[in-house]
């Protein structure tokens, strides 16, 4: 019991002194990042890393429309029907009946 209690004491300890490190270095402004900054793109004609909400909206039109005409080329084809034809078909196994 002596030994597990030593241990578990120990362990609280150098918890502890990592949590103090971790507060103290806080303190002093070190391991975190000093400042978030946006990164921007290379091609955006805006280099001071504000992004029009006008370009944003003419390019997620821009994409949902590619979106429509991808999925109105796929249902064209399922309403056409799809000719399936099974090459190598695995066997199939029923699992036995407990009785």
């Amino acid at each position: 019991m002596t030994r597990n209690r030593s241990y578990v004491n120990g362990v609280l300890t150098v918890i502890a002194l990592l949590l103090g490190v971790l507060a103290l270095d806080r303190l002093a402004g070190g391991l975190g990042p000093a400042s978030a900054q946006a990164q921007t793109g290379r091609n955006e004609p805006n280099s001071g890393g504000m992004v029009s909400a006008a370009d944003q909206r003419k390019v997620i039109i821009r994409e949902i429309k590619d979106l429509r005409g991808q999925i109105e080329a796929m249902q064209a084809t399922l309403s056409r029907g799809l000719d399936v034809r099974v090459t190598d078909m695995p066997e199939i196994k029923l699992p036995k009946e407990d009785r």
